[in-house]
């Protein structure tokens, strides 16, 4: 629990600096998760390069003068591929507690400074760095942990919840359910969405709200959902020299092609509207599959049921 008049105040500055400078200094934020989601693929033939891609607009999130989770990842990557993409499958495995998935991927590190480090005195990936990978993956559930900034916040606002040096696990839980409050209550104000979805880019992270009530819809009925990339283009036929969908797919990492989306989604962002797209597979050109006529009427229930649910969710 927290003092919600007082974070009505810090809102109502916020908001009134938003243009300013609020948005301005942050915006990079929503720019670093639409690349890691554009390009993030744990199957990667080449882990490595795959993941300096993902990680390539984080800038100060996971860089500081003295402080290089990033760049230390990068070397453990290219020195030992499978070992960190194992790391990665521990870490964004839901199924398991988050502050021990956190815990092991501490451990694994240390193991691969003694193996990779070639001298190096520390591999930084603490809490801050884990949680910042655990929030480009999900970022409508985690969030970037720096213990003097949450116990600052929990002192601002007059939370219950307290935190203490080296109670990590702890302070870990207790954080992500102060910051899970906090960001009910930013939900709830009209004006503050507005803004930033006023603001937001085709570079930027899009809302997140409807996928996750997506997501959500498709786990309660054990469906299977794939956040992916998608190519969107009204055309049947192009010139010899435009990219046909292995280049767009090996260039943009789409993983499939439908005509309708983008028009949408972007009439959706011109008139400040929440949107999302929810596709399903009818035809496979590499493998030159096609579902009949009958198939395409009868057997697509499983995206309804998802769609139907997740607005069922309101």
């Amino acid at each position: 629990m927290f003092n919600k008049s007082i974070l009505e105040k810090v809102l109502a500055q916020y908001k009134q600096d938003f243009v300013l400078t609020q948005w301005k200094n942050e915006n990079y934020k929503w720019k670093a998760v639409k690349q890691f989601q554009d390009n993030w693929d744990v199957n990667a033939s080449d882990f490595s390069e795959m993941l300096s891609r993902s990680l390539e607009k984080t800038y100060n999130l996971l860089a500081s003068a003295n402080n290089f989770p990033k760049g230390m990842m990068s070397e453990f990557a290219k020195a030992a591929p499978e070992e960190v993409r194992a790391m990665f499958i521990a870490l964004f495995d839901e199924s398991r507690d988050v502050f021990e998935r956190m815990d092991e991927f501490k451990h694994q590190s240390s193991v691969l400074l003694e193996k990779y480090g070639n001298g190096a005195a520390q591999h930084y990936q603490y809490e801050n760095a884990i949680s910042t990978y655990l929030w480009l993956r999900y970022p409508d559930k985690y969030y970037i942990y720096k213990f003097s900034e949450v116990k600052t916040v929990a002192s601002e606002l007059e939370s219950d919840y307290q935190f203490r040096k080296g109670a990590y696990a702890e302070n870990i839980r207790n954080f992500l359910n102060l910051y899970d409050e906090i960001s009910a209550a930013l939900k709830e104000d009209a004006e503050l969405v507005n803004l930033l979805h006023s603001h937001l880019t085709d570079d930027c992270y899009p809302d997140p709200e409807l996928n996750a009530r997506i997501l959500e819809a498709a786990k309660r009925n054990n469906i299977t959902v794939k956040p992916v990339k998608v190519h969107s283009s009204d055309v049947f036929y192009t010139e010899p020299n435009v990219d046909g969908y292995k280049e767009i797919s090996a260039k943009h990492g789409c993983a499939c092609v439908e005509m309708e989306s983008f028009a949408l989604l972007h009439n959706a962002n011109v008139l400040h509207k929440k949107a999302t797209c929810m596709l399903t597979i009818s035809d496979s050109m590499p493998k030159n599959e096609h579902a009949t006529a009958a198939e395409r009427q009868t057997s697509f229930t499983d995206m309804m049921t998802v769609a139907l649910e997740a607005c069922l969710d309101q």
